[in-house]
C-alpha cells in the first residue's frame, strides 16, 4: 500500500506528516471487511458464508497481479488465470444458490 501511495506523490511515505493515510487505509478496509463478515454470517449459514468471504482476497490478490503488478504473462499463463478465475466463480455462483 506504501508503494502505491509513494508513486502517485513525488515525495515517498506520502510526504510530510501524510504518510498515515497509508497506514490507516487498510485497516479501514479490514473493519469493513469484518463488518460485511458478521452481517454475512448473521443471515447466511456459515457453509455459505465462509467460502464467499475467503474466496474475495484470492479475487483481489489475482486482479491486482493481472492488472498492476502485470505478474502474468504469456498465453499459458493468462490461460490458466482465466481458468482459475472461471472455476472460482462457478464454485461461488454454486455455494450461492446452494441455499435457495
Amino acid at each position: 500500500m506504501e508503494s502505491l501511495w509513494s508513486r502517485h506523490n513525488s515525495a515517498p511515505f506520502g510526504g510530510g506528516g501524510g504518510g498515515l493515510r497509508v497506514y490507516i487505509a487498510p485497516g479501514v478496509m479490514w473493519g469493513i471487511g469484518a463488518i460485511a463478515w458478521f452481517v454475512a454470517a448473521e443471515s447466511l449459514p456459515i457453509s455459505v458464508t465462509f467460502p464467499l468471504i475467503s474466496a474475495g482476497p484470492n479475487l483481489v490478490t489475482m486482479t491486482w497481479s493481472l492488472i498492476y503488478f502485470r505478474e502474468v504473462r504469456g498465453r499459458r499463463d493468462l490461460g490458466l488465470l482465466s481458468l482459475a478465475l472461471t472455476l472460482l466463480g462457478v464454485g461461488l455462483f454454486c455455494v450461492w444458490f446452494s441455499n435457495l
